[in-house]
């Protein structure tokens, strides 16, 4: 019971106490209806919030999950594949569109590129096959040989089953295993040699003397050697057996006391000496500077008659 007690007097003099007693019954059990009917909606009020939110995620969540795929792939390279752009975002409909744009210009330009690789590709297998000169590409640790030309094949005299895969030590084009280091510290140092003299050797003929150019290059992750040759031992035999006779007839023109003299002669009498021989001076008194100095000083001296 709920009871409220209160006095009351008047000017009668009356002195009472109210007291008013109300069962509980009578009114909790709306209040309590009320209460679970609170509680239901509140709850169905909270169920329904998720529900939308949930939604409300996932509808948000799915284009931009369908990006990020979109995305791995692309830089896995797979540019095949459209991204869906049927989604009420507008934001994310219009993000879509403009990934789609970009994967088609990159399509594009990856087709260009692939087309420009295989073109160059092309060319460079021509060059390299039928180049007159020797080429090698191997590995830079072991010297292994990973592709070579026919002009290599033919100068070293074995077949391609003989060469590829093989390292240049095993093949013998290294005096000593030194001398390779010595190569390859110096292409590492400089990262290309030009032109610069090597001697090689040749199983059938022995040593060769090349002038080798070789360039350091990256082939799928590894560092190798593409190197070119030019077989020049024929030209240093006849440097050296031209010097050689040069140094002879230079000697023989020097000991011997006789003038000789090669010189060039113009219609208009003038003289272009190429060679006078140091014995000028001993038969004429003449030095070689005196000579070329004065052109007409050799022939003064010729008596008239």
């Amino acid at each position: 019971y709920f009871v409220h007690a209160a006095p009351f007097r008047d000017r009668y003099g009356l002195d009472w106490v109210i007291v008013v007693a109300v069962p509980e019954s009578d009114f909790m059990q709306e209040i309590a209806a009320n209460h679970r009917l609170t509680i239901w909606l509140s709850t169905g009020a909270l169920a329904i919030a998720i529900a939308l939110g949930l939604f409300t995620s996932a509808l948000i969540a799915k284009p931009i999950l369908r990006l990020s795929r979109a995305s791995r792939d692309l830089a896995l390279g797979k540019l095949d594949d459209a991204i869906r752009t049927d989604t009420p975002i507008a934001e994310l409909e219009m993000l879509g569109r403009f990934f789609n744009d970009m994967t088609d210009h990159l399509q594009t330009s990856f087709d260009q590129v692939k087309v420009a690789l295989q073109e160059s590709e092309k060319k460079f297998t021509k060059v390299f096959r039928t180049s007159p000169d020797p080429i090698v590409i191997s590995t830079l640790r072991e010297g292994r040989c990973l592709e070579v030309n026919d002009s290599f094949l033919v100068w070293l005299k074995r077949s391609r089953e003989e060469v590829v895969g093989v390292s240049t030590l095993e093949l013998g084009l290294w005096a000593s295993a030194p001398e390779r280091e010595t190569f390859v510290h110096l292409l590492q140092s400089s990262g290309r040699i030009s032109e610069k003299e090597f001697t090689l050797h040749r199983a059938d003929s022995g040593f060769k003397t090349l002038l080798v150019t070789s360039e350091l290059v990256e082939l799928d992750g590894q560092t190798c050697i593409l190197s070119v040759g030019k077989d020049i031992t024929e030209r240093k035999r006849l440097e050296l057996a031209l010097q050689k006779s040069e140094a002879k007839l230079k000697a023989v023109l020097t000991s011997a006391i006789t003038a000789v003299a090669f010189f060039r002669l113009y219609p208009d009498d003038t003289i272009e000496y190429e060679f006078l021989s140091p014995s000028h001076e001993a038969i004429f008194g003449f030095t070689e500077a005196e000579l070329r100095a004065d052109i007409r000083l050799w022939g003064s001296r010729i008596h008239i008659d």
